[in-house]
């Protein structure tokens, strides 16, 4: 899939940012991934973690990035689909947390709704994710033909929310956000596709 155009937006992003080219994932999969990102403590020595099957509980000991926001005067906004079912907790600090699936194209929609109400208090911490490069893979018309196989249904879902974002970083610039913002893009965790022996993810640690 590296080979397809996939994120011309996110690369014009990137060529003009702070890049880190070693960055880790504190897990192969969501769950464990959101756990390190929101108490910026390693999953297994978050004291007090519970676990149900595969709904994690984050301990209410551990303080979270968006309670350290809003202590700090930030509002606080979340657009995270899903990751609520089966990570407790990940609202805490979160003025208001919407846990609904939507595609990325309604996620930028809904994204940029809250933005334009945000503007009082002005300091506004706002998280937004998109799930789509996500098993399964699904087509999007207009993005991409690049092919049939997981693979390349994968680099459409990637090129589908290139073009979302790019919707997005132009309304931050339109409305004056951008001078002022820091925005942050990172993925939680990758996909395999038959490298070391592995598909999907969140069985393996490559």
């Amino acid at each position: 899939y590296k080979k397809h155009p996939t994120s011309p937006n996110l690369d014009a992003f990137a060529a003009n940012a702070v890049r880190f080219s070693r960055a880790y994932a504190s897990g192969p999969c969501t769950s464990a991934s959101f756990m390190g990102m929101v108490t910026s403590t390693i999953p297994s020595r978050l004291r007090g973690l519970k676990r149900d099957g595969d709904v994690f509980t984050i301990p209410g000991s551990a303080r979270s990035l968006a309670s350290r926001m809003r202590q700090a005067g930030f509002a606080t906004r979340a657009l995270m689909p899903v990751v609520g079912d089966y990570l407790k907790g990940i609202d805490r600090g979160f003025d208001t947390f919407d846990g609904s699936f939507h595609f990325a194209d309604m996620m930028v929609d809904r994204a940029i709704r809250v933005m334009d109400r945000a503007h009082a208090p002005p300091r506004t911490f706002t998280w937004v994710h998109l799930i789509d490069a996500h098993f399964p893979y699904e087509p999007h018309r207009g993005f991409g033909a690049f092919g049939r196989r997981p693979e390349d249904l994968y680099a459409q879902e990637i090129a589908f929310m290139d073009a979302q974002l790019a919707r997005l970083f132009a309304h931050l610039d339109q409305d004056g956000w951008s001078k002022d913002t820091l925005v942050v893009v990172f993925s939680d965790h990758g996909e395999a596709f038959g490298e070391h022996g592995t598909r999907l993810h969140g069985n393996s640690l490559y």
